[in-house]
């Protein structure tokens, strides 16, 4: 009775953290004045651009938002944009609080208005990545820029030193003799809705390692993998939190 009591004390053995975010306010043309003397040949017709001349193309955007402005939320999934937890919706409400009036406000970007504004423009959803289906669909809702963050994690289970009683039916139940490890990933970019500048990145990571028995340890990485996509989630939108009070000092 005692071990089981104290194997249940120990059962979160492990838990790390870390958060990075940054900005960027950077003018396109600017970047690109220093190069102007350089020699820059125009491309003939039926010849394909070097690379020197796509990453001038690609540098040719401008930072053009400001505050307060219409900021939308886009949550991937799995690769594809979907509809945000109640408890997600929550964070980024508390988050445009702390932030302040000056922000403008949050609104997220609708899966359903999305699907409809890219076949509206004439494109199979199928044939283009789902950030620029986000973008199409940001568009529809007239929003100034938008926040796109995506949340996964992974999970494995190991054994340790109780492994030995896996032996046993009664042991393999009641046992903790399987680490269970799960890590969540959080990251978001806030880009421009028509030109696609990149105004800032945020990322978050989360590790949790806790004991569970042989029969249990599946059901305990479920558990742990919900559990963990929420605290790293909340952990992301801080450092969204932030990377939107340093813009909004600059812009």
């Amino acid at each position: 009775m005692n071990t089981f009591k104290l194997t249940s004390l120990l059962a979160v053995v492990m838990m790390l953290t870390a958060c990075a975010q940054h900005i960027q306010t950077s003018s396109g043309r600017s970047y690109l004045d220093k190069y102007d003397h350089l020699e820059n040949k125009a491309v003939e017709k039926g010849k394909a651009e070097s690379v020197n001349q796509l990453v001038r193309k690609a540098a040719m955007v401008e930072p053009t938002l400001t505050f307060p402005a219409r900021i939308g939320i886009a949550r991937i999934d799995r690769g594809y944009l979907t509809s945000i937890p109640d408890a997600e919706i929550e964070f980024w409400e508390e988050s445009r609080k702390n932030i302040g009036y000056k922000l403008g406000e949050f609104v997220p970007v609708s899966p359903l208005i999305t699907t409809m504004a890219v076949s509206s423009v004439g494109v199979d959803d199928k044939t283009i990545d789902v950030v620029s289906q986000i973008r199409i669909g940001a568009a529809r809702q007239h929003m100034d820029a938008v926040l796109i963050y995506e949340v996964y994690s992974r999970e494995n289970s190991s054994s340790n030193g109780l492994s030995i009683g896996d032996l046993t039916i009664i042991g393999a139940y009641l046992l903790p003799s399987k680490s269970v490890e799960t890590q969540g990933y959080a990251n978001a970019l806030l880009i421009d809705v028509v030109q696609g500048y990149p105004y800032g990145t945020a990322e978050a990571s989360l590790e949790k390692s806790e004991l569970a028995s042989t029969v249990g340890r599946y059901d305990k990485m479920q558990e742990l993998s919900k559990e963990i996509k929420t605290e790293v989630t909340a952990k992301l939108v801080k450092q969204v939190e932030e990377m939107f009070k340093d813009l909004i000092l600059v812009l």
